[in-house]
């Protein structure tokens, strides 16, 4: 008989062993996590009464779940929810530099958020062979979007109109993050906490390594300060110095719960927390290394966090609202492209004359530059080129400039290119 349980716990742990070992079965259930989580503390804490949170943004929650519609914002002024629209991501969300708000939606694209109309708006097609499940999308100052997926080995990045690939000696978990204030750059890897920092002009790698252990799809990933926050599988909060690759990460003692979901603050210093089914929500204070509970909202499984800021373009300055037009034929058969340029101010209204500098590449040959002035009325800069052969064209904004005003690329509203 006592031959027969030992065989019997043997055969146990070999099926959860493998179930561990092989991605495609543990993403079929929560397996890892439902048997890490008796390993999870079960008080967060040490809990304090951090300085107050500052009424200047906003909080949004979503899932990592496909399927799982719930889409929410979380207002600390008032310490309240609001539900949305509903909204299926696979993704952590993106926030730019001027607090807009990106997600990789269900059916295959990039979306950018609308919070006046609480809608979302196509910008471009995702990654080729992208799947949108456990992944992580950033967005930089230079207005390049970033796309990495749990498990894969794959960095996308789209930059001038079109989608590049860089293959990574290390597999991704849904943890990453980007922060503006110092073009940083940090994604985790899977199964493990350590992170890879990389630098998106030269695409360079700097690691860093922990013992700190992990199972799947964590999401706790903060880049402030010169630090890189984490937490997985109810560890307690722990930081890599991103100037100090070669130190261990320093443990803060802090707890907030299992498997848990952030996103940052910078402005403020803290770091919201929400647990894996997000019915609770805390506050980090990366100052006073205090932890404050909030009013959790519960929105679905694999919850996770982006953080606004107050956001928005600063004062006299411009941006792209949008950019459309494509190919058609003039009588004599050539092909010509026709594209339109929609200049707005901070505010989203017209400027009036805005020189509008954009290069053209086609099948005949360039870039070519040219310049074209807004209208007064529409606000539209068309652009015109003709070539006798089909084949690929592209289209890309390199500057807007009028008097008083400023232009920085990451104020834009969609991409700078068009292909």
């Amino acid at each position: 008989m006592r031959k027969h349980t030992r065989w019997t716990v043997s055969i146990a742990l070999l099926l959860l062993v493998s179930l561990l070992a092989v991605p495609g079965l543990a993403a079929q259930g929560r397996q890892p996590e439902t048997t890490l989580g008796t390993l999870a503390p079960t008080t967060p804490g040490p809990l304090s009464p951090n300085r107050p949170l500052l009424d200047g943004g906003l909080l949004y929650k979503t899932s990592l779940d496909i399927g799982d519609l719930g889409f929410a914002v979380y207002d600390p002024g008032t310490d309240t929810w609001g539900d949305l629209t509903p909204f299926d991501t696979g993704c952590q969300m993106a926030v730019s530099a001027t607090g807009q708000l990106w997600a990789y939606d269900h059916n295959g694209w990039i979306s950018v958020y609308d919070p006046s109309t609480d809608t979302w708006g196509y910008i471009v097609d995702a990654p080729p062979g992208a799947t949108g499940s456990y992944c992580n999308l950033e967005m930089t100052n230079d207005g390049q979007l970033l796309y990495t997926e749990a498990w894969g080995t794959t960095l996308w990045h789209y930059t001038a109109g079109v989608w590049v690939s860089i293959a990574l000696p290390f597999a991704t978990d849904a943890m990453g993050d980007y922060d503006p204030t110092t073009d940083q750059y940090v994604i985790g890897e899977a199964w493990t906490t350590n992170a890879h920092w990389i630098d998106t002009d030269t695409w360079t790698m700097t690691d860093y390594y922990s013992p700190v252990g992990n199972g799947e799809y964590s999401r706790f990933s903060v880049v402030m300060g010169n630090r890189y926050y984490f937490e997985a599988g109810g560890s307690s909060i722990h930081y890599f110095d991103l100037g100090n690759p070669s130190a261990p990460p320093v443990d803060t003692g802090v707890v907030a719960g299992w498997y848990t979901g952030a996103a940052g603050d910078r402005a403020d210093g803290l770091i919201y927390i929400s647990s894996l089914d997000g019915t609770q929500l805390w506050a980090y204070d990366t100052v006073t290394n205090g932890l404050t509970p909030l009013t959790g909202g519960g929105y679905g499984y694999h919850s996770s966090l982006a953080f606004t800021g107050t956001g928005g373009p600063p004062p006299n300055s411009m941006h792209i609202g949008n950019i459309w037009g494509g190919l058609s034929w003039d009588p004599y058969g050539r092909t010509m492209l026709r594209m339109n340029v929609l200049a707005h101010d901070q505010n989203d209204a017209g400027l009036g004359p805005v020189e509008v500098y954009a290069s053209i590449s086609s099948p005949c040959g360039g870039p070519f530059a040219r310049t074209r002035l807004t209208k007064s009325v529409s606000g539209v800069a068309r652009f015109h080129w003709g070539c006798k052969s089909a084949g690929d064209w592209q289209f890309c904004v390199d500057n807007l400039s009028k008097a008083g005003y400023t232009y920085n690329p990451a104020d834009n509203e969609v991409p700078i290119c068009y292909w």
